[in-house]
């Protein structure tokens, strides 16, 4: 429905082919994951190799735990994909 200058009107779309198809017909969010979670590490590690180089000493517990909370993340984000496309 639009409702432009006190007129409504409704607009009709056509169903259309899909115009890309992923392999084995996965869902977006399955198959973007791990490309996604890869970047995030690759950003994580320069940022805490840049901290490191500052300080001279980087806390090896801080990097693990900044790795878990991506990995937790992600699963979380998988899980609230999987939501999505069932609804």
């Amino acid at each position: 429905m639009i409702l432009k200058d006190e007129k409504i009107s409704i607009k009709q779309y056509d169903q259309s082919e899909h115009p890309y198809h992923l392999p084995d017909q996965i869902d977006i969010f399955t198959w973007s994951l791990p490309f996604l979670a890869d970047k995030v590490m690759t950003i994580l590690q320069s940022l805490l190799s840049n901290a490191s180089s500052d300080e001279d000493m980087v806390d090896e517990d801080l990097e693990s735990e900044a790795v878990t909370k991506v990995l937790e993340t992600a699963e979380k984000s998988k899980k609230i994909g999987v939501k999505i496309f069932l609804i």
